[in-house]
């Protein structure tokens, strides 16, 4: 039963991570249908960006700020420069390898200014205290992660639903070419989805960093990969997809580590991941009626 109630609390809090991952990366993928490759990289930069700033003893509400704004812009670039030009005369396949082209941009930027290794990165929301969960030690930063992204998803709602920006984006993700046509500013709309989705993604970034204490350059592949599954898996442009797409994921994940192999634990999560996009393709959420954007 301990095992159980370990294995359980470790998944969902790997769960929590993928979940706020995903939650940026579907603000495009889900609106726009565009994959946006760069989407990892740019949170790691961001989060470099408030690792740095945090050695000159910023105050914390304002690296939080900067770790938002920093997304944002960055999410703004790679729309501007890799995604805007391609939108109206590009496939599929122009976005992915645009997306990937930026990618490697900015990982060679961070890389350049801040190397190649993993650097420590100190706990910023909670200081390192942490609680006892069914016999496991979690940093309170857990709990601050559930918070967020119970907020994110109020936010969301709010945003669809209450705003006028809410309906231009809805209006996108059902018709890009009936949207413009009716007057929604759809590229106007597109860049601020693109802003939005880096911001979140930005406080994702610092968020894992400072669960796991470290920060470095391949995180921006691994959490590209694992917010487009999650996305995929709860379904496209369903509220509350990236929810129980990165819950699933990281409780699949945990159980494997445990019963089959830590070191074939990714390979396996994966294969689960295919086997339920075989039977249920359109995704989880999708099928049990999710509110959609």
């Amino acid at each position: 039963m301990r095992l159980f109630e370990s294995m359980l609390v470790t998944g969902l809090s790997l769960g929590l991570v993928y979940v706020l991952f995903a939650q940026g990366f579907s603000c495009t993928f889900s609106v726009l249908g565009e994959i946006n490759f760069a989407y990892g990289d740019a949170l790691v930069l961001s989060a470099f960006i408030t690792l740095t700033a945090s050695h000159h003893h910023v105050p914390f509400a304002a690296l939080v700020v900067m770790a938002l704004m920093a997304g944002a812009c960055t999410g703004l670039a790679v729309n501007l420069v890799a995604m805007r030009p391609l939108r109206d005369r590009g496939g599929a396949v122009s976005f992915i390898v645009s997306g990937l082209g930026i990618a490697l941009i900015l990982r060679n930027i961070a890389q350049s200014q801040w190397g190649p290794a993993a650097l420590p990165f100190p706990d910023l929301f909670a200081n390192g205290n942490a609680v006892t969960v069914g016999g496991q030690r979690l940093p309170v930063t857990t709990f601050v992660m559930l918070g967020v992204v119970v907020l994110s998803i109020a936010f969301t709602y709010w945003l669809l639903r209450k705003t006028r920006t809410g309906l231009h984006i809805r209006a996108i993700s059902q018709d890009k070419l009936a949207a413009r046509l009716v007057g929604v500013p759809v590229a106007r709309t597109a860049s601020f989805v693109y802003a939005l989705g880096g911001a979140m993604g930005a406080l994702a970034g610092i968020l894992y960093a400072s669960v796991y204490g470290v920060l470095g350059i391949s995180l921006g592949f691994q959490a590209t990969i694992v917010a487009w599954i999650a996305c995929v898996l709860g379904g496209k442009g369903a509220l509350w997809g990236p929810v129980i797409g990165g819950l699933l994921l990281g409780l699949v994940q945990s159980i494997l580590a445990v019963y089959v192999s830590t070191i074939y634990e990714t390979t396996f999560t994966y294969l689960v991941m295919m086997a339920i996009l075989v039977i249920m393709p359109a995704g989880l959420a999708v099928n049990r009626r999710a509110f959609r954007v």
